[in-house]
């Protein structure tokens, strides 16, 4: 799915494509925040590039996304809301950058995913219950000393 590329969008709704038949996305620069469960229940996402400009990702954006196998979270995005990706199963990868603003990883972000490791960004001061419950491959997960709450 592509927006038109002069799209003024800035966000994306709540519920906005949810069980949406989505294989690939793009989402575009000018959009600052995904809804609560906006892309929620798109099994046949599998490719998403996310805004440059974005700035949250609401609770269960992309739940049940169940084809997806990576995201790489953009430096601009400050928090990721409950449950934004959990029952992505198919979720092996996620990547930060080093220039990463993200402060807090909500509760069930990445439960039942299937990541292998992880290395937050150092600006992360809180990780939420059950952030990477049951994330029965995950071997190696880095957390800087700035993390305050776990």
């Amino acid at each position: 799915m592509e927006f038109a590329e002069n799209a003024v969008l800035d966000s994306i709704a709540n519920n906005a494509f949810n069980d949406a038949n989505i294989k690939s996305l793009m989402i575009p620069d000018k959009v600052k925040y995904i809804g609560e469960r906006a892309f929620n229940d798109c099994d046949s996402l599998k490719n998403l590039t996310l805004s440059s400009e974005l700035q949250g990702i609401e609770n269960s954006a992309f739940r049940r996304c169940i084809s997806l196998e990576s995201v790489v979270i953009p430096d601009k995005v400050k928090y990721l809301g409950y449950d934004s990706f959990i029952d992505c199963y198919a979720l092996t990868t996620v990547e930060f950058s080093s220039l990463s603003q993200l402060d807090s990883i909500a509760q069930g972000v990445f439960a039942h995913t299937n990541i292998e490791s992880i290395m937050l960004p150092a600006g992360v001061k809180h990780i939420g219950l059950y952030a990477f419950y049951n994330c029965q491959n995950l071997d190696q997960l880095h957390i800087h000393e700035n993390v305050a709450f776990v």
